[in-house]
């Protein structure tokens, strides 16, 4: 189903069920997407700056090349999408299973999980060091300026 631009001028799709909707390349920055069903839509290319799509349910989606700068995901449901956006800084996810599960993603997200762990104080000594030689000292340094220059 292809979401027409009528649909969108409101960006207010809360609780809608929206199964295999076509976003793609759509200006949905502050769009309300709470409780909606969004099993398999399609975001490529789509800016979803500031979205909430708190309590979605966006198992199957495609988020690739898609702009989710502080998007909003408390408690949606991630499970098997496709995140691959091309910024995600900012963004709220809720540390459950149904969130991470069968996620395909970009080296650059996947390891950007990794970072966001190394920035906190390892719980054991010399475990940062393993991490950092399982990526890779150049990859690290690499990711390492990335977080350290963006602004949130």
């Amino acid at each position: 189903m292809s979401v027409t631009a009528h649909r969108v001028k409101g960006k207010t799709f809360y609780n809608q069920k929206l199964y295999g909707a076509n976003f793609i390349g759509q200006d949905l920055v502050h769009a309300d997407f709470r409780s909606a069903t969004l099993m398999n839509a399609n975001f490529t290319d789509a800016d979803l700056s500031y979205a909430n799509f708190e309590g979605a349910n966006c198992r199957g989606a495609i988020f690739d090349n898609c702009r989710l700068y502080r998007a909003n995901f408390k408690d949606a449901g991630l499970a098997g999408s496709v995140f691959r956006p091309k910024d995600a800084f900012g963004i709220t996810l809720t540390m459950a299973c149904e969130t991470f599960d069968d996620v395909q993603s970009s080296g650059l997200w996947y390891l950007s999980m990794v970072m966001l762990a190394l920035r906190m104080k390892s719980p054991e000594e010399g475990l940062e060091e393993k991490i950092i030689s399982a990526i890779g000292t150049e990859r690290y340094m690499g990711l390492r300026h990335i977080f350290d220059r963006r602004v949130f």
